[in-house]
């Protein structure tokens, strides 16, 4: 019953993959600069899928199959070795490099725009100090 439960659970997370995949063709695949997260997601994903499969490495047609669908045969030889390099050798794919900028946030009330404003209260120990003890200079007559 266990073994069951795996095999449909491979199944779906098969076709789960595969559906993430193939939804993150164009902005993989078709640009010659790919952003680099989305580029490592991709992979991430696609090394997933074949994990799952069981298949430790897969061949141009089982990669085109999966990227692109039943008209991989049709595509470039360019565009099929670029697929191949994204398994066999993924730094060879030229990425961006972008920065993830923090967005605005709003001030809330008693804060400051860069920090968050604190009451500091300061230790005054001059008045424990001698010098402000004023009992020791009056003299009785």
């Amino acid at each position: 019953m266990s073994s069951g439960i795996a095999l449909l659970q491979n199944k779906a997370d098969e076709h789960s993959l595969k559906h993430e995949i193939q939804s993150m063709v164009g902005s993989i695949i078709f640009p010659t600069m790919p952003e680099a997260i989305d580029y490592n997601k991709f992979l991430k994903k696609l090394h997933k899928y074949f994990e799952v499969r069981g298949i430790g490495s897969p061949t141009i047609e089982q990669l085109g199959l999966l990227i692109l669908g039943d008209e991989w045969a049709n595509k470039s030889e360019e565009l099929l070795m670029k697929i191949k390099n994204m398994w066999y050798d993924p730094g060879k794919i030229e990425t961006l490099k972008t920065k993830n900028v923090a967005p605005l946030k709003n001030p809330k009330e008693g804060t400051t725009w860069s920090k968050k404003r604190t009451l500091r209260t300061e230790n005054v120990s001059a008045g424990r100090s001698r010098a402000y003890d004023t009992e020791q200079y009056v003299m009785d007559k």
